[in-house]
């Protein structure tokens, strides 16, 4: 038995931060951001009319890479102290937060943006977002290339990329903390490995496709990054609506898909399971989706385009496949003028968002296949027979998976909590004198990371909408019960070495 001295004791310690360990590991993330904020550089060699830029990225990436490397040695090498309860959220709460910061600081030094406009910027290439305050048409070359390095590592996700350097009894806890849940490999060094081999490949091939349909090797290369990582930076103000161009359209539509689709289901996509993939309950409610959206929207936009069917199917379709998998990629000329049922179906769209343990944002198909099902299970409980004992169970990854009433309600829990942030937004977008149509499709946008915009966070926008959505796209990266597990931890951390 102990004492209540030696309890109390016991429990200041439990609830102490590892703060040696924190930052010491958030110091290798911070030489990953140095490394992601300096390799925009190589672009000089083909752009070297734009080397007087190049002070923008190799200052603030040194200086990057520098305190992180001496935070590690300090303290990283000094402390062997295993992760507490919830530290992991900390890691990457805190890491995510000072990266945005960090890779704003090339925008700042460029002294054509705000540092309310950089931060925003940073946060909209980090979370994969694709809402813009910079004039593509005008930017140099090597901020273009920028933008989509920081969708491609924050899309693959920048502590996943940390984890296969830390050891173990870290590694495992941070990689499920950043929203990644399954491991593709027996073990996670293995597995963080295939994820990127696979990013990698889907990246390299959509730049060699869109190479082939035409496009210039710099834009392939850029919107193949942006495509795979759902991010919808584009080197044009038109987006893909630019190149009018069916083939390119195409391809655009695949590489959406695919980075919408959790890393796990790629496995059977490449291994030709493809009966087992199609029975995957995500896949099942993509398809489903995209075939009821489709012709709705199309009809919707026959007024838009003198009632030509093919070519309305078309740009719906394109516009559909965008809006779920939260790239942002558009065809069209601008949602600020869209008709309001279509800017409903497009909200819709954005609020589901794409596979879990994907690139994509949203509440996520996995959440939103459960809360169907738990309809149906519902009505079967109330009108079935009630001696049948039924076990709730979901076609996943070849696996009927059953669904626990503890994690029903972890799924209700979160998608109320999602709901009530998103109106929050909304409503703060609404306060700055924006309509109710316009305010809640932008924070579906924002929240969801995709990247459509009715214009109303642009590089005109007031610093309460920036902030605002920089703060909605964060939320929507990092998913909300681990900010509010970094909150609590926070706040405990604080406050009990102050105890007695």
């Amino acid at each position: 038995m102990l004492c209540p001295e030696e309890s109390d004791n016991l429990n200041y310690i439990d609830r102490t931060f590892s703060l040696k360990t924190i930052l010491g590991i958030i110091g290798k993330l911070w030489m990953l951001a140095g490394f992601v904020i300096l390799l925009p550089l190589f672009t000089l060699f083909f752009f070297p009319e734009e080397f007087n830029m190049a002070n923008c990225f190799i200052v603030p990436g040194v200086m990057t890479i520098l305190i992180g490397y001496l935070t590690n040695l300090l303290l990283s090498q000094k402390s062997r102290e295993r992760l507490k309860k919830n530290d992991e959220a900390v890691i990457v709460f805190l890491g995510w937060l000072s990266v945005i910061f960090a890779g704003s600081l090339p925008f700042v030094l460029s002294g054509d943006y705000s540092l309310s406009q950089s931060v925003f910027e940073a946060a909209s290439g980090f979370s994969t977002t694709g809402l813009s305050v910079v004039n593509v048409d005008n930017a140099p070359k090597i901020f273009l290339m920028y933008r989509s390095i920081m969708l491609f590592f924050g899309g693959i996700g920048l502590i996943l990329v940390v984890t296969s350097i830390l050891p173990d009894i870290y590694s495992m806890r941070l990689y499920t903390a950043e929203g990644h849940t399954d491991l593709m490999m027996p073990n996670l060094a293995n597995s963080v490995r295939t994820v990127i081999l696979i990013y990698v490949g889907y990246a390299t091939a959509g730049t060699v496709l869109y190479y082939l349909c035409g496009m210039g090797f710099f834009d392939s290369l850029n919107h193949s990054m942006s495509a795979i990582s759902t991010g919808g930076f584009s080197t044009k103000s038109a987006s893909i609506g630019y190149y009018d161009n069916p083939k390119i359209e195409l391809v655009t539509e695949i590489l959406m898909i695919l980075g919408a689709t959790g890393f796990l289901v790629h496995l059977l996509l490449l291994k030709g399971k493809f009966r087992v993939l199609f029975k995957h309950c995500e896949i099942m409610l993509t398809i489903l989706l995209i075939s009821l959206c489709t012709p709705v929207c199309a009809f919707l936009m026959l007024n838009e385009f003198s009632g030509n069917l093919s070519f309305a199917v078309r740009q719906s379709l394109f516009q559909v496949i965008s809006a779920l998998t939260t790239t942002g990629f558009q065809t069209v000329s601008s949602f600020e003028n869209t008709s309001p049922p279509l800017m409903f179906m497009f909200t819709l769209l954005m609020l589901i968002g794409g596979g879990a343990g994907s690139t994509a944002g949203g509440i996520k198909q996995f959440r939103i296949w459960i809360m169907m099902k738990q309809i149906w299970w519902n009505i079967q409980l109330k009108f079935g027979d009630r001696h049948i004992v039924r076990i709730n169970k979901i076609e996943r990854m070849g696996v009927r998976e059953i669904i626990s009433p503890e994690y029903l309600n972890e799924v209700n829990v979160f998608v109320v909590i999602y709901l009530l942030i998103f109106l929050l937004g909304s409503f703060v977008l609404m306060l700055c004198g924006h309509s109710i149509g316009n305010s809640m499709f932008e924070f579906a946008s924002v929240l969801g990371t995709v990247g459509f915009s009715a214009g109303l966070a642009s590089s005109s926008a007031s610093k309460v909408v920036l902030w605002t959505s920089t703060i909605g796209m964060i939320l929507g990266r990092l998913e909300i019960f681990v900010i509010l597990m970094a909150a609590i931890r926070i706040k405990s951390g604080i406050k009990k070495p102050f105890r007695r």
